[in-house]
């Protein structure tokens, strides 16, 4: 089995080339599963946390988040359910019968936006990305311009972007990765992105 994942910030074209690689795959005859993590329930943890007690517990840790030990609680608790859920998924995807399963957003992008909201626990965040959490056969990183990014997804402020891409490049510096320029056209993205998979695939 193939993992691919999909990484980046808001605005790089990731979540439109995943669809389009996916169906790609499919026409060529491949068994294809697409998760896209961070929709309701398609996680392990996930489908855990939208029915009830998890959801519970991290609503109210975030409604207290103002208060320093909660704070930290708050910040642990999220990564310790990276772990957990990272685990688990790939765990259950192993059980399926398809030949590639692409995620569109991986495990990468949510210890990015932790990285991104606390100072503390860098270190820790650092290595559970370059040692626990499992690696994809092919992770890609997506990139772009200021100037790309916002005029994409103008909600988004220059200060926010760039707090985004520090803490992206902070994660994608400790593990292994293709860096994708979606400011390119998406034709050649398409190409690039095929001729990779296409290599690890032969192997």
């Amino acid at each position: 089995m193939l993992i691919i994942s999909f990484s980046g910030l808001d605005g790089a074209g990731k979540s439109s080339q995943a669809e389009l690689i996916a169906q790609r795959l499919v026409e060529q005859g491949k068994r294809v599963k697409m998760i896209h993590l961070f929709s309701p329930g398609q996680s392990v943890m996930g489908k855990s946390h939208e029915r009830g007690v998890l959801k519970q517990i991290i609503g109210w840790l975030r409604n207290h988040s103002k208060i320093s030990l909660v704070k930290w609680i708050l910040v642990a608790s999220r990564l310790i359910n990276v772990v957990i859920d990272a685990y688990l998924t790939n765990k259950q995807i192993q059980k399926t019968d398809h030949e590639i399963v692409i995620f569109d957003r991986y495990f990468y992008d949510v210890l990015a936006f932790v990285d991104r909201d606390t100072k503390a626990f860098k270190s820790v965040i650092w290595m559970i990305a370059k040692f626990i959490i499992p690696r994809p056969h092919l992770a890609f990183y997506f990139i772009a311009s200021d100037a790309t990014l916002l005029k994409r997804r103008s909600e988004h402020s220059a200060s926010e972007i760039r707090a985004n891409k520090d803490s992206f490049n902070n994660i994608f510096s400790r593990v292994p990765h293709f860096c994708i320029d979606g400011g390119e056209s998406m034709t050649s993205i398409t190409s690039s992105l095929e001729n990779k998979i296409s290599n690890v695939s032969l192997k």
